[in-house]
């Protein structure tokens, strides 16, 4: 179980890869490394300028209307 706290937001920084990415729509799905759980993102919620499909990135999480969501997007390796 995370710890939450906040607002419904995660202090841990996580790692993922990123699973999928509409460019036109601006979202995609980020999947944890550690537990293999997929999070939603959105480009207007992030400081994103160039994300892609098997980037390896960190998040964070916050509750969303349907679920947790990736926030403060950083890419670490683009492949």
């Amino acid at each position: 179980q995370r710890q939450m706290c906040i607002r419904d937001r995660t202090s841990t920084v996580l790692k993922g890869r990123v699973d999928y990415f509409n460019e036109s729509k601006g979202y995609g799905f980020i999947k944890d490394l550690g537990s293999d759980e997929k999070y939603f993102f959105h480009v207007s919620n992030n400081t994103l300028t160039d994300i892609s499909e098997t980037d390896i990135v960190t998040f964070e999480l916050e509750r969303g209307l349907r679920g947790m969501n990736a926030i403060n997007i950083r890419i670490e390796s683009e492949v």
